[in-house]
């Protein structure tokens, strides 16, 4: 892994940048002082080294016999190659995957060794990764073998029987209508653009949706916008309709007067789709005063909390929000409805004297 080290002599604060590669993801570190930068590229090579010598290690305390030529890494391919999934999913699992082909992409299929998934568990939890994060690229690795077995690529899985850490979801909340005003007031204009349509639509802000979403998708006059849909279920939908809130069409028509017909995407960059906008959204939370963690997805909670908080229908919200099964929102939101059932039944008047 290659840190280049930088000085951005135009640069107000920290002008020391490192840059470096991860899994194909360009990552950037600024710092005060050029051996402050140097430390922390030194830091993390060693890091790396460690995970290797650990996997290494536990590679020399297997004994398994060679069955077949397949590597971890054609494995992979071949599971991440099958038909039957969506596309969205396809692509969370390839990012994954880039991890786990790293440490074990060179090994035999047939080699790898209970010892070598938990080996990879530890290095990742020494890189500060969350547990959930390193269960979720563990089952990818798990699932790839049981369905190997199935696809008679292999005659038994090493991983049938691993056993991963205990891991505690961790729910953030989402912003308030507060903290969303906070960040609408020293935003630059295209995260204005989406904090009002993530909020107002409840659409996946991303690639998936709300990025995809075109001036010709939108109508003012009928109150109303054709949302591109993430989700490829069989039979289901391109695009559903969303009614489109009266303030947030004032904006709409606001913002498509200063495109002036010359860019195609709603959210946009200076005329250009946006791609991924982390580092913004952050730099947005910052200047706002916001140091609790808030995700750009927990626009879309924030949508489904304060409609269901307000009296939103759950099927409703679960249609416009693309949602197939309603139960989910009864699952995810059930602190929302309690308090409202708890209102319900303190409305009628009381028999005490």
């Amino acid at each position: 892994m290659a840190y280049k080290v930088t000085y951005l002599a135009w640069r107000r604060g920290k002008k020391w940048r490192l840059a470096w590669r991860n899994g194909g993801e360009r990552i950037e570190r600024y710092f005060a002082t050029e051996e402050e930068a140097r430390a922390y590229a030194e830091e993390k090579s060693q890091a790396v080294l460690r995970e290797r010598r650990r996997v290494a290690r536990a590679r020399k305390e297997a004994k398994r016999s060679v069955c077949r030529a397949l590597t971890v890494d054609e494995l992979l391919d071949a599971y991440l190659a099958r038909d039957g999934i969506r596309e969205i999913t396809r692509k969370a699992d390839i990012y994954h995957a880039v991890h786990l082909r790293r440490l074990l992409g060179h090994r035999r299929a047939t080699r790898l060794t209970e010892a070598d998934a938990k080996a990879f568990m530890v290095a990742q939890r020494e890189r500060g990764l969350m547990q959930t994060t390193v269960n979720r690229r563990v089952k990818i690795l798990r699932a790839a073998y049981s369905w190997a077995v199935r696809e008679g690529m292999l005659r038994t899985s090493p991983l049938a029987g691993l056993r991963l850490p205990y891991a505690r979801s961790q729910r953030l909340l989402p912003p308030t209508p507060a903290e969303l005003r906070q960040i609408l007031e020293v935003a630059p204009p295209h995260i204005q653009r989406l904090v009002w349509l993530g909020y107002c639509t409840g659409a996946r802000p991303g690639p998936s949706e709300l990025f995809r979403l075109t001036w010709s998708d939108v109508s003012e006059s009928a109150g109303a916008a054709l949302m591109p849909c993430a989700a490829k279920r069989p039979g289901g939908a391109d695009y559903r309709k969303i009614p489109l809130r009266s303030d947030l069409l004032d904006k709409l028509r606001a913002w498509r007067g200063e495109d002036g017909g010359c860019c195609e995407w709603v959210i946009n960059y200076h005329g250009k789709p946006i791609r991924n906008l982390g580092a913004a959204w952050r730099a947005a939370l910052k200047r706002a005063g916001i140091t609790r963690r808030i995700t750009v997805y927990g626009l879309r909670h924030a949508f489904a909390t304060e409609t269901i908080r307000n009296g939103g229908d759950i099927r409703s919200v679960a249609t416009i929000m693309d949602h197939a099964d309603p139960s989910m929102l009864l699952k995810v939101y059930q602190h929302i409805l309690e308090s409202q059932m708890r209102a319900a039944v303190e409305a009628p008047k009381g028999l005490a004297a």
